[in-house]
């Protein structure tokens, strides 16, 4: 785009179509909480593009087996927290499937194996339909209709996953999936500002179900499709600016663009990008 464009665009006042948060939430549920409509194709090839840039409970994912064994056993097993005595086991036995199956050569290997381990009711499917680029495309474009005429780049997508036993038994158990959106501003390829927000989906789950409560430790993966498990529920998503990671004054100073005075200082660049990404909550 070249320096006249750039300024017409800044000048020119531009009618976008709006998006209210109804349409957010309409779009959320199709793709993370409506059995009818999972995409098994983005979930296979999401995860192994964004493995590197996930934690779970802390710990850095290095590779699919790592983060799928990861969740699998703080999300099916009850009332331990802790990697169990299984876990090398559980990881060594996915990891050597993923390799002689070249199960990331093509997402629909992956999903496949998925599919026949878990089943598609299993709370691991279910929580693994946030944690793709999909999932957060509808609260992505409502942030970008709110600022039509300053386009933002992607610069990182990080992603947290917190899971916790609200109790010792892990009867009441709350996951957080927290996806951390670092996006910049440049002038002729010069980073203006750098700055954070998030999107969070919290889920619950209750097990009242004593078998449950009870059962041994998952030691190998093919005791998963013979198991019943309690359902979890999506509560709530909710977004929020975080922080200003970077401002550089100078690429301001040397441009001949005449852009809004919000951006001349890193304060007030601050107080509109509060204004853009105002924090909202959205019910389940």
């Amino acid at each position: 785009m070249s320096s006249q464009q750039q300024q017409a665009m800044m000048q020119t006042s531009i009618t976008l179509p709006s998006m209210d948060l109804s349409e957010v939430k309409t779009s959320i549920e199709k793709q993370c909480t409506c059995m009818e409509s999972i995409n098994y194709d983005v979930i296979g090839k999401d995860i192994p593009r964004l493995v590197k840039n996930i934690t779970v409970n802390h710990q850095s994912m290095t590779n699919v087996a790592h983060f799928l064994i990861s969740i699998i056993n703080l999300t099916l097993n009850r009332g331990n927290l802790n990697y169990h005595l299984y876990f090398n086991n559980l990881y060594n036995q996915l990891q050597d499937l993923v390799e002689s199956e070249d199960l990331l050569s093509d997402p629909t290997f992956l999903i496949t194996y998925l599919k026949n381990t878990l089943l598609v009711s299993n709370p691991v499917f279910y929580l693994l339909r946030c944690c793709n680029q999909t999932s957060i495309s509808s609260i992505i474009t409502y942030f970008k209709l709110k600022n039509p005429t300053l386009p933002f780049q992607d610069c990182n997508w990080l992603i947290h996953w917190k899971i916790l036993d609200l109790d010792k038994n892990g009867i009441h158990r709350t996951i957080f999936v927290n996806h951390e959106r670092i996006e910049k501003c440049s002038i002729h390829g010069n980073t203006l500002f750098i700055f954070k927000w998030n999107i969070q989906f919290e889920y619950e789950q209750y097990v009242t179900n004593i078998e449950e409560l009870n059962r041994s430790l998952i030691s190998n993966l093919d005791m998963i499709k013979n198991r019943n498990y309690t359902n979890i529920h999506l509560r709530r998503l909710k977004c929020n600016f975080i922080e200003i990671m970077e401002y550089n004054s100078e690429v301001l100073l040397n441009s001949h663009l005449n852009y809004p005075i919000a951006f001349q200082s890193k304060e007030s660049t601050l107080e509109w990008l509060k204004n853009i990404y105002q924090p909202i909550e959205i019910q389940f």
